[in-house]
């Protein structure tokens, strides 16, 4: 099981657009699906919770996204 890390440093809060260096904590995320000839792929993401600061965005907290690979309220 390969676990892989971002490698972005300042994701953009997905709100108001402000990049963020400040991190609030990680967790794993589990992504799958069948591939062809039915077996089942699964990536292994830890992934960061950072803060927003922008004092007058809705969003205190936002998690960062992997281009090409995760989406915000995509299937776990």
């Amino acid at each position: 099981m390969a676990e892989d890390y971002s490698t972005s440093s300042t994701p953009p809060c997905p709100h108001c657009g402000l990049a963020s260096k400040r991190v609030h904590s990680r967790y794993r995320r589990r992504i799958g699906d069948t591939a062809i000839g039915g077996r089942e792929t699964v990536i292994h993401l830890r992934v960061r919770r950072f803060f927003c600061l922008n004092a007058g965005c809705e969003k205190t907290i936002f998690a960062e996204q992997v281009p090409g690979v995760t989406v915000r309220h995509g299937p776990a």
